[in-house]
């Protein structure tokens, strides 16, 4: 199936993709020497696209824990309440991204304790600097490729300041269910045998709206759904249950000739609130006769990042599938390359 002449970019792609769980584990091999003092009232992660996304994985592994509130900042300044209480992680993948480095330079003006995490580039530089605290993680990925390096330290540092428990132990798990992922979806040339193949020949033609089971698995559906728009090159659009039935339900009354283009995907944990499970089974019902496709991906493992991290990874496979269906590469980013040459040149 894996032909043609993007061939070799799909195999580069499932090559990084493959990496993930390796990359939790490098992370938890490392000694990070950051001592990070108490009494912190909130945690905001500044990033952007790929290097944001570790954030969100972070933000809802903890929602349903006690624990400080995690925001996850995509903007030139962070909020107003930022301040001396406030842990910020600067993350930046290339180290150049110059909403990021705004952002840092923000924190920093308001007190707040920072850490970046950084392959190098200006936010390394600026880091060294400023005596903060670095983390240095391994370069030569995309962005979207390097997700265990992006999010393990965090969740690292979480668990280093005190603000939640078992982490490593969370860790180990997720990248354990996530080889045994890995050995039933990675294929150079895969089959009907492969789960994620053949979710990608349902997507073909079709625009993608993932769907998660409630808002801890929000960042699931965001991965999903930037995944497709990446690699793929196709659109695809997100949301969660129980929001999604107070405003884009509504949207699905029509016209037909655009719903019957939609599939839905449907994300599910391992611990929905009831109430969201009954929620799933009327809209579902309710429009049988307005989407033609309604698919299913369950999460595996016991913790919360586990599953989060199981179906993350199964999109990951998905939508590189479905770009060697499409015929595209799926490893350049070339709008997002012209906008930012665009932006260099003023």
């Amino acid at each position: 199936m894996i032909s043609g002449v993007h061939a070799k970019g799909v195999k580069q792609m499932l090559e990084y993709i493959h990496g993930l769980p390796d990359q939790l584990e490098y992370c938890l091999q490392q000694e990070y020497r950051i001592t990070i003092a108490g009494g912190i009232s909130n945690v905001v992660v500044a990033g952007m696209g790929g290097s944001a996304i570790g954030g969100d994985v972070l933000r809802c592994c903890l929602s349903t824990r006690k624990s400080v509130p995690v925001l996850v900042s995509r903007d030139y300044r962070l909020p107003g309440f930022v301040g001396r209480d406030s842990l910020v992680l600067a993350v930046s993948y290339s180290g150049n991204t110059e909403e990021t480095i705004s952002a840092f330079e923000d924190a920093r003006a308001k007190g707040a304790r920072i850490i970046a995490v950084t392959t190098g580039g200006h936010l390394g530089s600026l880091a060294e600097k400023a005596g903060i605290p670095l983390i240095t993680i391994p370069a030569g990925l995309p962005p979207r490729a390097a997700l265990g390096y992006l999010f393990t330290p965090l969740a690292l540092m979480a668990e280093m300041a005190g603000l939640a428990d078992g982490i490593r132990d969370e860790i180990r798990e997720t990248a354990a269910v996530l080889k045994e992922i890995r050995e039933e979806l990675c294929a150079d040339d895969p089959d009907g045998s492969n789960s994620a193949f053949e979710l990608a020949l349902e997507l073909k033609d079709c625009i993608p709206v993932i769907w998660a089971a409630g808002s801890d698995l929000e960042v699931a559906a965001m991965r999903w759904k930037g995944q497709i728009n990446e690699n793929a090159k196709a659109p695809a659009y997100y949301n969660c249950f129980p929001e999604l039935n107070h405003n884009e339900f509504t949207g699905l009354e029509g016209p037909e000739m655009l719903t019957k283009r939609i599939a839905v995907i449907i994300l599910r944990g391992g611990n929905e609130h009831p109430r969201i499970g009954r929620r799933m089974d009327i809209t579902r019902e309710i429009l049988n006769d307005r989407i033609t496709k309604f698919l299913t991906v369950k999460a595996r493992g016991r913790s919360r990042m586990a599953q989060l991290f199981s179906l993350i990874y199964t999109g990951d496979f998905v939508s590189t599938y479905l770009a060697a269906i499409y015929g595209v590469d799926p490893v350049p980013v070339n709008l997002i390359e012209a906008l930012k040459k665009r932006l260099q040149d003023g």
